[in-house]
Formats: C-alpha cells, sequence, structure tokens
C-alpha cells in the first residue's frame, strides 16, 4: 500500500483492533505508517520504517530465534 497510496488523491484510513495483537505487533504494525493518528492528531510518525526495512528485520528477527 505505502507504494500505491501516493498516488492516490483519496484519504485512506488503516484501522486495526487492538485488542487482537499484542503490543509488539502494533508497534511493528505503526512502524510502517508514515502518518499516524494518535490522540485525534494526524502527524507524521517520527519512527517510520519503509516496509522494505520493516521485512528485513522481521526476517532477521525469525531467524534470530531460530538460530537461539
Amino acid at each position: 500500500m505505502n507504494a500505491f497510496l501516493p498516488e492516490c488523491y483519496d484519504p485512506v484510513l488503516c484501522c486495526y483492533d487492538i485488542s487482537r495483537f499484542d503490543a509488539s505487533v502494533v508497534i511493528d504494525i505503526m512502524r510502517t505508517h508514515p502518518m499516524v493518528v494518535i490522540g485525534g492528531i494526524l502527524q507524521e510518525h517520527p519512527f517510520y520504517v519503509p516496509p522494505e526495512e520493516m521485512l528485513k528485520e522481521l526476517h532477521e528477527r525469525k531467524a534470530e530465534r531460530m538460530a537461539g
């Protein structure tokens, strides 16, 4: 979506039921969003990580768990 949405002129809001995920998953999800709504305010996400980098990080984490 990050590659497609810059070409889209309509606002798009991703919504997640945070009761279905633990905190670490929610944080990882949020990190892939360049803009976030926190406390009802839309703002640039200071900890944004491009999806390609996030996928690389997730693969590295999995490799570490498998090796450990």
